[in-house]
């Protein structure tokens, strides 16, 4: 027997179809809206762990408070990125 077009496509998570058939600035922002998410889980986290979040400006003479130290911030950036560039390059990669 012959396979349809429809059989032949293995069935897919629900929130990968959901993706794939919204537009590409919809996934981005429910990408970015997500990363966000994560990346405030993991400044509690580390607030939580003691690390210092204030820090002083290049020629400031007071410390102001910031969301991550250096390694923090590095670290967040990361976390984002895995979050968003699979998403997005996943939706990018099927047309509409």
């Amino acid at each position: 027997m012959p396979a349809t077009a429809a059989s032949a496509h293995a069935p897919t998570a629900p929130s990968a179809s959901f993706l794939a058939r919204r537009p590409v600035w919809q996934v981005s922002y429910l990408a970015g809206l997500a990363a966000s998410v994560a990346v405030e889980a993991w400044g509690l986290a580390a607030r939580a762990a003691g690390v210092p979040m204030r820090a002083a400006g290049l020629g400031s003479h007071h410390a102001t408070a910031v969301t991550v130290t250096k390694l923090t911030l590095a670290a967040a950036h990361l976390i984002a990125g895995a979050i968003i560039i699979p998403l997005v390059a996943r939706r990018l990669a099927r047309p509409r």
